[in-house]
Order: C-alpha cells, then sequence, then structure tokens
C-alpha cells in the first residue's frame, strides 16, 4: 500500500536546547547507509574476516541533506523529515562546541556505546566524502568516524547486527510546501524478522518522541 506523506524541515535552537545531542549505532540507520569498520591493516570494507590487531573503528554517515526520512508519531501520523544542508551544518557546530563527542547509545536506548566520535567533517566540493563511502554522497553531508570500545558491541557490528548511524534530539518540524508530498511503500517485507522490525520501531519511536510541530 502507498500513501502520499506530507514533509517537514528539521530546525533546531540552541537558545532553547533544541539540538542534536545523541549519535546512536544501529541496526537500521534511517538515512539507509550503513558505516563501515577498519581494522589496523585494511583501509577497505570489512565484510567477512577481520585481524587480530583490529582498530574497532567506524567511518560513516551521519546525515544527509535533503533526504526524506519516514517518520510515524506514537499516535499513527506518518509523514517525512529532512535536514538541509545549512541545518546540517548548525547541527554539527552545536554538537562539537557543546563537546558532546562521547554521546554515542545502542538502537536509541538508555545503553552506553562506549565508544566517541574522533573524527567528523561536511562534505563539500572541495572535501568530498571518501570513496570507500560510495560515489553519490551529496555536499552538506555530516560524516564521523567513531572509536568503539566495547566489545560486545564490536562484536554485533562484525555480526552485521549494527550497521550504522541515526542522530537523536529535539527538533523543531516546519512543513515544506504543502503541495510537496513524498510517497512511501509501506507493505510489510516478509524477509524482515522481528528483532529487525523491533529494532527500526525503536529508532522511529525515538525520533517521534522529540519532535515538535
Amino acid at each position: 500500500m502507498n500513501k502520499d506523506l506530507p514533509v517537514y524541515s528539521i530546525h533546531i535552537s540552541e537558545d532553547d536546547d533544541m539540538i542534536v545531542d545523541m549519535v546512536s549505532i544501529v541496526a537500521h540507520p534511517a538515512i539507509e547507509r550503513n558505516f563501515q569498520a577498519f581494522n589496523s591493516k585494511q583501509k577497505t570494507q570489512i565484510k567477512y574476516k577481520f585481524s587480530d590487531e583490529e582498530k574497532h573503528q567506524l567511518l560513516g554517515l551521519a546525515l544527509i541533506p535533503d533526504q526524506p526520512i519516514y517518520r510515524q508519531d506514537e499516535d499513527g501520523t506518518e509523514y517525512y523529515v529532512v535536514f538541509t544542508a545549512q541545518e546540517i551544518e548548525t547541527i554539527v557546530k552545536a554538537f562539537m562546541k557543546r563537546g558532546l563527542n562521547n554521546n554515542l547509545n545502542v538502537e536509541h536506548s538508555a545503553k552506553d556505546a562506549h565508544s566517541f566520535i574522533f573524527q567528523s567533517f561536511i562534505t563539500s566540493d572541495i572535501l568530498p566524502a571518501p570513496s570507500i563511502l560510495g560515489e553519490d554522497i551529496p555536499s552538506g553531508s555530516w560524516i564521523i568516524g567513531v572509536q568503539v570500545q566495547d566489545e560486545d558491541l564490536w562484536t554485533d557490528i562484525k555480526d552485521g547486527k549494527r550497521n550504522g548511524f541515526s542522530v537523536e534530539g529535539l527538533f523543531n518540524l516546519v512543513q515544506i510546501d504543502k503541495e510537496e508530498k513524498y510517497t512511501i511503500d509501506i507493505t510489510p517485507d516478509e524477509e524482515e524478522d522481528d528483532e529487525d522490525i523491533d529494532a527500526l520501531l525503536r529508532q522511529i519511536s525515538a525520533y517521534s518522541k522529540y519532535l515538535t510541530k
């Protein structure tokens, strides 16, 4: 089944403490981009083999400008949100200015990821994304490098149970042109198992409870 949904632009306000204050390591990143894991000897994507001297480092996208992200409120209201390139820059500056590099959790829960951000930059024409992350990453995207210090979490990452980053915080929503809508296919994927669906629902819930219209 398809639905036409309204689109809202996300905005923060430092004066009102409405900022991105957490990055979550999740199974299903809302931006639909997985991170890459590195060990001490390889500079390519690690898929199945890991050396004994792993660096426990991740590199990936935290935000992509103008990419519609599906959301559903607790009352069932469905819509899309987008981050503009300008707002992403504002978000990143506020995040770094407040020294929130250690604010990482797992699956938008109270579980501390015991990790920290040690690299951070916004892509541009003169500072493009590393090719390992793909060739179609637009300017204005936020890329982070994360050092994972939790062995159990690193095992989950290697096993494919954690695949990307997802931000959380308190936001204002401003509806974009009311005539501009996106269509979403909400037909369940029969191949998804219950654990995957539960993880995705937790992520949607984490976003929705922070969004204010």
